[in-house]
């Protein structure tokens, strides 16, 4: 019958064994020594993974005036615009296959009263700005980046929901007063030619999203190859604005009303290209 005391014995000429294959100071043996910076190397290395940049800018129209923007109702209104604020929510890039990401539908059913938030994933740039689409054109600005799987991409969305506390907020407007809108224009305003001109802020609530053709920036090719491990892309959103789309303005005795302008904006979201920049 095995001893009683055989148990304890053993681990101790275990452990006694350990200690010999040890240096007499403790140290690794060389073999040891040798693991432990293959791992330390394995973890210094970062595996190659498709990298996108992504920023924005804008454009104006050919129709675009050198001095005040100014708009004309049919009935003799008039107003001079200061600001036009939108806010971008999330920009999300989908394979030319289909796949489970966010689409059309989930933006419908469950975005209509979402704040700017929607989270960042593999394929979608979740950080939300302003933008000022009076402002100088093509100022371009950085967001973010993601690293989407390998693949040939084929379309891009684009979310535009009302702002929260945390979007990237370059413009004059304090962060509080953008909480809460999707939009917000400033200006001048008068009913007819001998009213006087009065102050005015509109505000836009509503969901908006665009869905544009991805392609390569660079050339124009489609789909947006990014099959390498190690490919990247600059992808810039860019919305354009003229002087004839701001005169969709509906007016009422309140003043301008731009939820049309809003309405149409989808449609003038598109990815910069690079061999075609646009003018002015």
């Amino acid at each position: 019958m095995p001893h009683r005391h055989a148990g304890p014995v053993i681990a101790l000429l275990a452990f006694a064994a350990l200690l010999s294959s040890t240096g007499c100071d403790g140290a690794p043996s060389t073999g040891a020594d040798d693991t432990i910076r293959e791992l330390e190397a394995r973890a210094r290395q970062r595996a190659p993974q498709v990298e996108v940049s992504m920023g924005y800018l804008h454009h104006h129209g050919d129709d675009w005036p050198q001095g005040d923007v100014r708009i004309e109702g049919p009935e003799g209104q008039e107003a001079t615009l200061t600001r036009l604020l939108v806010v971008t929510s999330a920009v999300e890039l989908h394979l030319c296959a289909p796949t489970n990401t966010l689409g059309a539908a989930l933006y419908d059913l469950f975005l209509p009263t979402a704040h700017a938030h929607v989270p960042s994933s593999a394929t979608r740039q979740g950080t939300p700005y302003v933008e000022d689409l009076l402002g100088p054109a093509r100022a371009t600005r950085m967001v973010g980046g993601i690293a989407p799987p390998p693949g040939d991409y084929c379309e891009m969305h684009v979310l535009l929901t009302p702002a929260d506390d945390d979007i990237i907020n370059l413009t004059g407007v304090p962060t509080s007063e953008l909480e809460g809108y999707t939009a917000l224009v400033d200006g001048r305003w008068r009913p007819s030619e001998d009213a006087p001109w009065q102050d005015f802020r509109w505000t836009h609530r509503d969901v908006h999203l665009a869905r544009t053709p991805l392609l390569n920036p660079k050339d124009g090719s489609a789909p947006l190859a990014l099959n390498a491990p190690d490919a990247s892309a600059l992808l810039l959103l860019d919305k354009s604005l003229s002087l004839a789309d701001l005169q969709h303005t509906r007016w009422s005795a309140d003043g301008p009303d731009f939820t049309p302008v809003l309405r149409d904006l989808p449609d003038r979201i598109e990815l910069y290209r690079f061999d075609r920049p646009p003018s002015p």
